[in-house]
Order: structure tokens, then C-alpha cells, then sequence
């Protein structure tokens, strides 16, 4: 919108094109104010500026009735940033002009209505600002203008040394995280290395005890025989009859034997408890082994393929949320005593393993020794006693030889008494034929004399 300023010399050749028609115009015009053109010249900034001596304003011998509230602002301005203000004066006593009446406008020409400039014209007659104000205003704008220009101007400095720093400080940190990355890579296949190599090495030794185990299971199997020989010949010894049935040194060394192969056979089954216990703990191990090292096959190739991104990547992008992953992150001192962990508790497993080992042996030939020893005392003390036994029955078919002469020659005597017995009947006979016929003697005749007698 453009602001209209009327001078005399324009209300004279307003009223000269509309004189043929018989109007007039309002005697408030003549209060309107004659503007004069000021003297300008170049400031230091370059800019136009008026300045302070004017040809001054030309004074109206009539003063016009001020009104009582006085706009900064009227309607067919543009808006500015001054708000509106009122103006209460002690002479500003008079009545209000009415605009709507006949002096505040121009007359109707033909039909057509002239916009009505009084009023804009007295409210520019009290406006709140001078131009010595609207001049300092002016030099206030360019100051402020050239101070916000100079402050722009560093605060583009400031964005390009900025801008430039950051892009150095981006690419540093991307070098030094490659490098990193690199490091880290290295760290990673190291670790993994050792642990496939720790691995190896368990699994070997868990073959070992295994093979370890298996001739343990064997060799309980094989003090079965022994103990089933022992057993036997203590349920065969108990048919011994009468004064045989003896707890001689046979009977009390099979006795020592089935103790000590019963021994054996509880010492072989810890052992093996033993090995069977500890190769769940090395499956257990194996087991951490492997998954910390397929961590780190992963943790590797995710690694490389961070380590291989640039800029122009394919598949680069923004993440929400990902600066929350540092809570649920390990650090570097976690992560590396983990394996560690990891490796000195597979080595300390290998270990009890070889420990395991080497008792099974130790036990394997304890046992074979104590029930070799044990069966060479039961068979000596066998062997003893049968020697005696049968120096025994050699003895007694010796004295039963004898037994059975005396027994045939017994027999033989009494075959000949017998034969004796009957030789002697005829004398028999004559004898007592004789004391029948000596016994018929008569009287004193019948004397015991020697004859009868013998």
C-alpha cells in the first residue's frame, strides 16, 4: 500500500480539474500540512540520509482542533511494529471532529464518492515519532544491520571452521575406528585360533580318557573270572568231610583273594564314576569352548564386514535407538578374562584328566599286582595243601596195605585154628570117653588122682 502525501500545489490541481463542476471543498483542507523536500547526502555506511536542518514545514495560521486520541496507526497504512497510542492532553478539551459530516470529505462528483483524506491527513500531523527520532531510528537500523551483517558474517566463519573440523574430526575418528576395528580383528582371530587350538587339545584328551575308561571297564570284567575261580573253590572245599573240613592257609587265602579282587573291583568302579563325571564336565567345557568361539566367528565376520563399510556402502543408514546398546555391552578387560576363563578352566580339565588318567593306570596295575599276588599265595597254599594231603593218602594206602595183610593173615590164622579146632575133635573124643569110663569106678576107686586131673 503507498502512502499519499497532498501538498498545495496538489489540492490546487485537484480543485482545478473538478471546478467545472461546481464543487467545493471543505475548509479542512486548508489544515492540511505542506511537506517540504529535505537536503540528503552519502553517510559513512553509504546509505542516504537527510539531514537535520529542513526547509521546515509550512505553517497553517489556522490551528486545527487536535483530537483527543491520536492513532500511530490508521487503516490504509501499512502495519508496522509501533503499537497503537493514546495522547490525553489538559487542551485536547474541544469537541471530537466528525468525519462523517460534509467539512471532513470531499462532495459527491457526479455519482462518483472521492475517498476521504482529512482524516488521514490530521493523523499524520500527530504522529508520536519526529524526524530526528525516525533518523535516529534510520542510523539505529544500519548500525544494528551492519552489527547483525559482521556477526553473520562470523558466525559463517564460525559454521565453515566448524563444518571443516568436523569432517576432519569424522574422518579421523573413522580412520582410528578402522584402525581399531583392525586391532580388534586381530584380537578376535587370535582368541579364536586359541581357542579351536584348546579345543583340539580337549577333545584329544577326552578321546584319552574315553580309551582310558574302556580298558578300566575291561579289566572289571576280567576280575570277574577270578573272583568266580576263588568263589568256587571255596564252595568245593566245603565238601570236605569230617576232620578235612580244617580253615587251613588254602581256605584263609582264597578268602584273602576274593577280598582283595573285590577290592580291586571297588577302586576300578570309582575310577570309572570318576572318568564318567569328569567327561560330562569336559563336554560342559567343550561346550563353552565352542560357543565362545562361534561367538567370536561371528563376532569376526560382523567385524570384518564393519571394517569394509565406507560412505559409499551399500545398505548404510540411520538406527534408532542404537546409542542404548552400551547397557547390555561387555568391556574389553569382561571380555578378554571370559576366554581367559574359558582357556585356563580347559586347561586345568585337561589336566584332571591326565591325573585321571594316570590313576587308572596306577589302579589298573595296583589291581592286576594284588590279585596276581593274592592268587599266588591261594594257589602255593593249595598246592601246599594238597601236596600234604596226598602225602597223607599215601601214607594211609601204605597203612591200609598193612591194615589189609594183617587183616589176611588174621584170617588165615583162624582158618588154621579152625582146622586146629577140628583135628582136635578124635582127641577130644578119647579124653572123654576116658572120664566117662574112670567115673564108673566103684567106692574110694572114684579118686581125683593125677590122671584125672591132667
Amino acid at each position: 500500500m503507498t502512502l499519499l502525501r497532498f501538498s498545495p500545489s496538489n489540492m490546487d490541481l485537484l480543485t482545478r480539474n473538478h471546478s467545472s463542476q461546481k464543487l467545493g471543498l471543505s475548509n479542512s483542507v486548508e489544515h492540511l500540512p505542506d511537506v517540504c523536500v529535505g537536503t540528503y547526502h552519502r553517510n559513512k555506511y553509504g546509505n542516504l540520509q537527510r539531514e537535520k536542518t529542513f526547509s521546515g514545514f509550512i505553517e497553517r495560521s489556522l490551528n486545527p482542533v487536535p483530537s483527543r486520541y491520536s492513532a500511530a496507526i490508521s487503516p490504509w497504512r501499512p502495519v508496522s511494529y509501533f503499537s497503537t497510542s493514546r495522547v490525553h492532553s489538559p487542551y485536547l478539551e474541544g469537541p471530537l471532529v466528525n468525519t462523517n459530516s460534509e467539512s471532513g470529505k470531499l462532495f459527491e462528483l457526479e455519482g462518483l464518492k472521492v475517498p476521504t483524506i482529512y482524516s488521514a491527513a490530521r493523523n499524520a500531523l500527530y504522529q508520536r515519532y519526529t524526524p530526528n527520532d525516525w533518523m535516529r531510528a534510520h542510523d539505529d537500523r544500519l548500525v544494528r544491520s551492519d552489527e547483525a551483517c559482521r556477526r553473520a558474517e562470523c558466525a559463517r566463519y564460525a559454521a565453515t571452521n566448524v563444518g571443516m573440523e568436523t569432517s576432519d574430526r569424522v574422518q579421523r575418528a573413522q580412520q582410528e575406528v578402522s584402525k581399531k576395528l583392525g586391532e580388534r580383528i586381530s584380537d578376535i582371530y587370535f582368541l579364536k585360533s586359541q581357542l579351536l587350538e584348546e579345543t583340539d587339545y580337549l577333545v584329544d584328551e577326552m578321546n584319552k580318557l574315553k580309551q582310558s575308561k574302556t580298558i578300566l571297564e575291561k579289566a572289571f570284567q576280567e576280575t570277574e573270572n577270578p573272583l568266580h575261580i576263588a568263589q568256587e573253590c571255596l564252595y568245593h572245599r566245603e565238601k570236605r568231610q569230617s576232620t578235612d573240613r580244617v580253615h587251613d592257609q588254602p581256605e584263609r587265602s582264597l578268602l584273602a583273594e576274593i577280598d582283595v579282587i573285590k577290592g580291586c573291583q571297588k577302586d576300578i568302579i570309582k575310577l570309572m564314576e570318576k572318568a564318567t563325571g569328569h567327561l560330562d564336565v569336559c563336554r560342559a567345557v567343550q561346550h563353552e569352548l565352542e560357543k565362545d568361539s562361534a561367538d567370536k566367528f561371528q563376532a569376526l565376520q560382523l567385524d570384518q564386514m564393519a571394517h569394509q563399510l565406507r560412505e559409499s556402502s551399500v545398505g548404510i543408514g540411520f538406527h534408532d535407538g542404537i546409542e542404548k546398546l552400551e547397557q547390555r555391552m561387555s568391556v574389553p578387560q569382561k571380555w578378554a578374562e571370559h576366554t581367559a576363563a574359558n582357556l585356563k578352566r580347559s586347561q586345568s580339565e585337561r589336566a584332571a584328566s591326565r591325573k585321571i588318567r594316570e590313576d587308572i593306570e596306577h589302579c589298573l596295575n595296583a589291581a592286576t599286582n594284588r590279585i596276581r599276588d593274592a592268587w599266588g599265595l591261594s594257589s602255593s597254599a593249595i598246592a601246599q595243601r594238597a601236596q600234604e594231603t596226598m602225602e597223607a593218602r599215601n601214607q594211609l594206602q601204605v597203612q591200609l596195605t598193612k591194615v589189609n595183610q594183617e587183616l589176611f593173615d588174621i584170617e588165615s590164622s583162624m582158618e588154621y585154628l579152625k582146622k586146629c579146632i577140628t583135628d582136635k575133635q578124635n582127641p577130644l573124643k578119647v579124653t572123654q570117653t576116658r572120664l566117662d569110663l574112670r567115673k564108673r569106678r566103684p567106692n574110694l576107686e572114684l579118686c581125683r588122682d593125677e590122671a584125672h586131673d591132667r
